[in-house]
């Protein structure tokens, strides 16, 4: 469980619900099953950012689940996926893309050693080549 996740399961413990009837799944469409009832959380980015994998997206279309929004790991909002307001702006990722959240230090620590224009997946691709390369050598010299 990410931090975010681990706030909405203290949620839950404090809302009365047992351990019992919470059911984590992270590789699931929705994050939790409680008593029967889908759950999904997410964490604001940005201006009020929400973001959906297209498969989420299309499925929370069909069995609109709950979605508990966090801020810094603090519950500010609880909506059903259709009554999510405008004030929250939707992005929809694409399948082929992983969101992996970066903390703003690291993200900055590693740009330090970006090039002039590079974007950050150009800098993060550069650095695992880089990586390759010296276990290829290393494993030449053994």
């Amino acid at each position: 469980m990410n931090s975010t996740e681990k706030a909405a399961y203290k949620w839950f413990i404090e809302n009365g619900f047992s351990d019992k009837e919470i059911d984590f799944n992270r590789r699931r469409s929705v994050d939790f099953i409680v008593l029967g009832k889908p759950y999904e959380v997410k964490r604001i980015y940005g201006e009020n950012t929400l973001y959906f994998t297209e498969k989420q997206f299309k499925i929370f279309k069909k069995i609109d689940p709950i979605i508990l929004i966090f801020q810094k790991d603090k519950l500010v909002s609880i909506y059903k996926f259709s009554k999510l307001p405008q004030k929250y702006r939707i992005k929809v990722v694409p399948s082929k893309y992983i969101m992996i959240p970066v903390f703003p230090e690291t993200k900055e620590r590693l740009m330090s050693y970006g090039r002039k224009g590079e974007t950050f997946d150009q800098l993060l691709n550069r650095l695992l080549d880089e990586i390759d390369e010296l276990r290829g050598k290393a494993r030449c010299q053994s």
